[in-house]
């Protein structure tokens, strides 16, 4: 508030050093039947003020109402604790055993004694007697003479070459050149049966052994 009185006062002190003193004497001669009148600057300067001042004076009332200073906080005592008396603990009487004791039991207990087992003999495996089998000679027995037999001889297949094939959709309508003769299924060259003909190979069957020549080559 001592800060707003000096700076109302130092205004009204500037606001008079401008004015001439020819002014000023009117003013004094005037102010007698206008002195309740004041110019509109400040009117509203002193209405801002007082503004600022109530509301400040409004701020500082309601904090100290929030929290007044001279209340205190209640002290808040905690419940006692109740300790329950503790139990008697009966210790049972140890019993003690003199050292003696176990060296007496130690000497009164009976040594073990160790008898040695005599070990069993395994029973001896007796080899039976194996017959004489047939083929096995007698000994001071001759043995007869082996008779070696010579093996039959091989048919030899002849020689066949396969020299050209007309081969159609069918077997009975194909032909073939063989050592230049021409055979068909069925026909025989050299003792050797014809048996099939293909595009590109005959199957010949001899002696019960059937086996096939390509085209231009020979068996």
């Amino acid at each position: 508030m001592s800060s707003i009185l000096k700076a109302l006062k130092k205004l009204e002190e500037e606001k008079s050093a401008r004015t001439p003193d020819a002014l000023k004497i009117d003013t004094e001669i005037l102010r007698g039947g206008s002195s309740s009148r004041f110019p509109y600057r400040n009117v509203t300067l002193l209405a801002v003020l007082f503004f600022i001042c109530g509301s400040l004076f409004t701020y500082l009332y309601v904090k100290r109402g929030a929290n007044p200073a001279g209340t205190a906080a209640p002290n808040v005592t905690s419940p006692e604790r109740t300790i329950p008396p503790r139990a008697a603990v009966t210790e049972d009487p140890v019993k003690v055993v003199p050292a003696d004791r176990p060296r007496r039991q130690a000497q009164d207990a009976p040594v073990p004694v160790s008898v040695a087992v005599p070990h069993a003999k395994p029973p001896k495996h007796t080899r039976a007697a194996m017959p004489a089998t047939a083929g096995q000679a007698k000994p001071g027995a001759v043995a007869p003479p082996v008779v070696t037999v010579p093996p039959a001889p091989s048919k030899r297949i002849p020689t066949l070459r396969v020299d050209g094939i007309a081969y159609h959709f069918g077997s009975a309508d194909s032909l073939a050149v063989v050592n230049g003769n021409t055979v068909f299924v069925g026909a025989t060259v050299e003792g050797v049966k014809v048996e099939d003909i293909g595009k590109d190979h005959i199957r010949f069957s001899y002696g019960g052994e059937k086996f096939d020549v390509p085209l231009g080559k020979s068996n």
